[in-house]
């Protein structure tokens, strides 16, 4: 009964999210339509209630959750709810965001690569691609090698959490550190 319970929930946690969402795209364009005195300044407060109620339907949703939203709503509203989390919930979100989601939200140009992250095992003494295309892949291989082409600050910190690595961000890395560190 508990998990029925807990999946109810969870469905009225995410319609709720999805609603808030669609409300604040509603009133950010009328209040942007509206010519009133201290215009700025009602817009911005508009705005900050809006945030802190998506803030506040975030913190009732687990991470797998919010990833699956972030999965089926527009670019600009999985960057607006990625702006609205924490450090620690965005780290285990990433655990469960697909990579065509973490390349949204990386907020970068990408290369025409397939795979940003590849993973390589051992088969008859010769190294074996195995495509990753999400955090679940990475962690069910078991690969001797992984490759990152020009991963996003979300990808170099899910590969990092899997293998208890910290990586350095490239653009703070001079040419002779990168080269040395890598």
């Amino acid at each position: 009964m508990s998990t029925n319970t807990d999946n109810t929930q969870s469905r009225e946690h995410h319609n709720n999210l999805l609603e808030i969402l669609q409300k604040h795209k509603v009133i950010e364009n009328l209040v942007h339509k509206q010519d009133m005195p201290n215009h700025d300044l009602v817009e911005t407060i508009v705005r900050k209630e809006n945030l802190v109620q998506l803030q506040q339907a975030l913190n009732h949703l687990p991470p797998i959750d919010i990833a699956r939203i972030l999965e089926q709503v527009a670019q600009d509203d999985q960057l607006l709810i990625w702006a609205q989390l924490s450090d620690d919930i965005k780290r285990a979100v990433l655990a469960h965001a697909p990579l065509s989601v973490l390349q949204i939200l990386g907020k970068k140009e990408y290369k025409t690569e397939k795979y940003r992250i590849k993973a390589f095992n051992l088969s008859d003494g010769r190294l074996r691609e195995i495509p990753i295309q999400t955090s679940q892949d990475l962690v069910e291989t078991k690969p001797v090698w992984v490759d990152m082409v020009a991963p996003t600050f979300e990808e170099r910190l899910w590969v990092g959490g899997i293998y208890g690595i910290e990586f350095p961000d490239p653009d703070r890395l001079s040419d002779l550190e990168s080269s040395v560190f890598m």
